[in-house]
């Protein structure tokens, strides 16, 4: 649906984006994870006609993006990460508000406005005022907001950050519903393990570029390395200095009184490793084989590009 290619974006003398290429795929969840500052939001504001872009290509099906924008962003939702509603209004006059902007009228945007509050929840609240809103609420009208002109294609920043469980169960799962109406979504999150539930492909960005663009189960697949979440009673810093100089261990992650500890050499490691830990005067009171998570991959890359 999109291509990317060589996408180059600077402020001033900063470069937000250094020649970053991907492409999203058609009816498909794509995840776009980065630190704060990585050029997600960036490029999300040049995909919505926000921002424009100083060099490289963008196509849309196939067609300069440039030569057709205006037709493209009539099919294109966007909830940005910071949404702002007029708080006096009702959710049903907020949307009637956007209905008159796109020159929906009658009977068609009453329709329109009963669909989406029904389809997010949000029906029978829509007499309430968006100032007494939870922010789950909120979280679900900005996406009915960015779905108002049926788009094909949609575009969400960080969109469960700063809700609760619930809240982000509930908004995960209105993405799963638009995946299945067809829309093709592409997501930023710092929430790794809500990518995992629902995305079929991962962008990693750092420092204005791309470190790795793959479908998920590739990714995993490509990078997979068993770890080992163990809970130890001891000096747990001196033992994970020793174990780090053994070159069937890669890295050893340290939390209060448990390590993560991952391997190179799988074999090796399985036999040694719990043997080891108890001659350097460690006590397990827990053993947890795991593979690797989203979250283990992201930190891997982007120290690996430190």
């Amino acid at each position: 649906m999109w291509k990317i290619e060589n996408l180059t974006k600077s402020f001033g003398s900063f470069k937000a984006l250094d020649s970053i290429s991907f492409e999203l795929r058609e009816g498909r969840v794509h995840g776009f994870l980065g630190r704060n500052g990585a050029g997600k939001s960036t490029t999300m504001n040049i995909l919505s006609g926000i921002l424009s872009y100083d060099s490289g290509l963008i196509s849309y099906k196939g067609k300069d993006y440039k030569n057709i924008k205006s037709q493209v962003l009539n099919s294109v939702g966007y909830a940005p990460q910071d949404h702002h509603f007029y708080e006096y209004m009702t959710a049903e006059e907020y949307l009637g508000f956007l209905g008159k902007l796109t020159n929906i009228k009658g009977m068609a945007l009453k329709n329109q406005i009963d669909s989406l509050l029904d389809f997010m929840n949000l029906k029978e609240h829509k007499r309430k005022l968006i100032g007494e809103y939870s922010g789950g609420m909120k979280q679900r009208l900005a996406l009915a907001s960015a779905i108002f002109n049926n788009p094909e294609f949609i575009i969400l920043d960080e969109p469960t950050s700063a809700l609760d469980p619930e809240g982000r169960a509930e908004i995960l799962e209105f993405i799963r519903l638009l995946k299945h109406k067809g829309i093709t979504v592409f997501l930023s999150t710092h929430i790794l393990s809500d990518v995992e539930k629902v995305c079929d492909d991962v962008t990693i960005i750092e420092k204005g570029k791309i470190l790795i663009s793959d479908e998920l189960k590739h990714l995993k697949h490509k990078y997979i390395k068993p770890v080992f979440d163990i809970n130890i009673e001891g000096d747990i810093q001196n033992i994970s200095s020793k174990l780090s100089e053994f070159s069937w261990i890669d890295e050893i992650k340290i939390s209060q009184d448990s390590m993560s500890v991952l391997l190179k050499d799988t074999e090796v490691g399985r036999v040694k490793l719990i043997p080891e830990i108890i001659s350097l005067g460690g006590i397990i009171k827990s053993y947890n084989p795991r593979e690797m998570s989203l979250e283990d991959i992201f930190t891997r890359t982007v120290k690996g590009n430190e």
